[in-house]
């Protein structure tokens, strides 16, 4: 009978690993080895705060989003589901995911019904690959929590594709009360395709000029945010030595720091995500549920 349990023992090694389930404690979810790095911004608020190109295997929830006509950045959920933003969405009703350097293809793309390209609000969607993914130290999910409380100032991380933000053109736009022009070249940016991250404090909602405080948030602050690419991407909290996704990209926008031409202040509305537990437990079959 000995050779029978050694072949269950091996179809169970071979279900578990199918289903993303074969790495052990490794697989759980809003695992990182960055964790007690990040967990001193909160302990130490005098710290510099800063970008910096990421290790990958910091971040192994982190995807990249091939758009039809843009890039963006998204989150792994599950091992087939994908958590991203809503105007991530180009013209195709699927898109390609890129993970740990490989590419994977998916069903169509699952928008909100009721997002607003004027407002932003409902800036979310979900897609599910069609081959699944094997999970590993530099394949995981991230956490989801239907109940966090996340207070003004503290900080969590962004990470994302986004472009690099190189300098503001002008010494005469620093000075300008309103916002600057991202795309009419009052900034320099350049391409990027590493993965990038950086600290961010969350922010009061008259920061950010939000009125919706159910379904959004904001979060930024000088040389600290999002640009574009960096769109679908979360804003993680560690919550139990864990990340968990507290936010998605959605909405930037820049304003100069008076005579520095080598900062701005950034000013990022988010998508709430423990707001949309039931929609993604619906959209997903029950497949994905908040804790």
């Amino acid at each position: 009978m000995l050779w029978f349990y050694l072949i269950c023992f091996f179809l169970f090694v071979v279900f578990a690993s199918i289903n993303g389930e074969g790495c052990g404690e490794d697989c759980e979810c809003g695992k990182s080895k960055n964790i007690g790095y990040y967990e001193d911004y909160n302990s130490n608020q005098n710290r510099i705060l800063g970008g910096k190109n990421s290790n990958p295997q910091d971040w192994p929830f982190v995807a990249y989003f091939n758009s039809y006509d843009h890039a963006c950045t998204a989150t792994i959920l599950s091992n087939q589901w994908i958590l991203s933003a809503a105007h991530c969405k180009g013209e195709d009703e699927t898109v390609q995911i890129k993970i740990n350097g490989k590419s994977y293809q998916t069903e169509p793309i699952i928008s909100h019904e009721e997002f607003s390209n004027e407002t932003f609000i409902n800036d979310i969607l979900l897609v599910k690959l069609i081959e699944p993914l094997i999970f590993s130290e530099n394949v995981s999910s991230i956490c989801l929590l239907k109940d966090i409380t996340v207070p003004e100032m503290e900080v969590g991380a962004v990470a994302g594709f986004g472009q690099r933000f190189v300098r503001i053109k002008d010494i005469n736009s620093t000075y300008n009360e309103g916002l600057l022009n991202e795309d009419g070249g009052d900034i320099i940016f350049e391409a990027n395709e590493l993965l990038r991250e950086t600290p961010v404090s969350v922010r009061n909602l008259g920061y950010c000029n939000i009125t919706n405080s159910e379904t959004q948030f904001c979060a930024g602050g000088a040389n600290r945010g999002t640009t574009k690419g960096d769109s679908g991407g979360p804003l993680l909290v560690i919550r139990d030595h864990r990340w968990v996704q507290y936010g998605i990209t959605s909405l930037g926008y820049f304003q100069g720091i008076p005579g520095d031409l080598l900062a701005m202040r950034e000013k990022s509305t988010f998508t709430k995500v423990n707001a949309y537990c039931d929609w993604i437990a619906e959209k997903t079959a029950g497949e994905i549920t908040c804790q």
